[in-house]
């Protein structure tokens, strides 16, 4: 899907939901993960801060689309402008189409690898989940008010099995829900990129559980990014939630310290819009 943003169409991955088992053949209502959804809001407020608004501004070149947030590379053509988005781990080689792209920013450096590897396109060491460009709107969202113990955030695909867990928080509410149940917890196990994201932006002790609907090359794509080349990781939810009471976590520490921001906001393609 795209959503134009001062005439630029911006890509955002929300297909609708095959109603796989219900009377009504055929699709129903979006998926509406929130991590997917942060694109469009992401450029929006970057474009804000550095050009103007979007009701004032034109596309320089329409026909070029922006990608940003996801891992959504394969839904991109030739000539598409890149700004921090990521080579999907568990989609075949062949759905990728193009030969060519305008990068400025990548993910981390295994899309940045992937792309020298399998399309020869030279991309600058230029890396972060544009997401993480939230970090002050965030927390004015969702001030840090601890209020129950422990919160659950699945990946999309996980939904099911954690339903019933008195902690569960779907992964389809807006992300201003999310952040806010976020920030309202004292600690959080996940396997949604995203809801891992909020939580080190807003300060909340986190932990990431494996699952067999992702593959690692996206977590690891986004913790190298961010200066990291150890991370832990866990097989189940009773092992994550126990790791808590390690002793390793001291108050809010800032997991993203290593990580400077500037380059990637630098990087944002501004010159795609012009003033109407």
């Amino acid at each position: 899907m795209y959503q134009q943003i001062g005439g630029v169409p911006v890509f955002y991955w929300n297909p609708p939901r095959y109603r796989r088992f219900s009377k009504v053949l055929g699709f129903g209502p979006r998926t509406d993960n929130f991590g997917d959804l942060i694109g469009p809001d992401v450029i929006r407020r970057q474009l804000t801060q550095k050009v103007g608004s979007a009701s004032s501004l034109r596309a320089v070149e329409p026909h070029r689309v922006l990608f940003a947030v996801g891992s959504v590379m394969h839904f991109a053509s030739n000539d598409d402008v890149i700004w921090g988005t990521g080579v999907n781990g568990k989609v075949s080689l062949d759905r990728y189409k193009f030969s060519k792209l305008d990068v400025r920013a990548v993910r981390g450096p295994l899309t940045r690898r992937w792309l020298w590897e399998e399309r020869r396109i030279d991309v600058p060491e230029v890396y972060g989940d544009p997401a993480l460009l939230m970090r002050d709107a965030l927390r004015k969202i969702a001030p840090r008010r601890p209020e129950r113990s422990l919160t659950v955030i699945p990946n999309l695909n996980d939904i099911v099995p954690f339903r019933r867990h008195p902690g569960f928080f779907s992964p389809r509410r807006p992300l201003a829900e999310v952040a806010t149940r976020i920030a309202q917890s004292e600690r959080l196990v996940t396997s949604s990129l995203h809801a891992l994201v909020v939580a080190e932006l807003i300060g909340v002790p986190v932990r990431l559980l494996r699952t067999p609907s992702e593959p690692e090359f996206k977590y690891s794509d986004y913790f190298q990014g961010t200066g990291r080349n150890e991370w832990s990781s866990f097989g189940d939810l009773a092992s994550a939630a126990r790791s808590f009471d390690a002793g390793t976590d001291s108050g809010t520490p800032d997991l993203l310290e290593s990580w400077d921001s500037g380059p990637l906001e630098r990087s944002f393609p501004s010159e795609l819009w012009a003033t109407a």
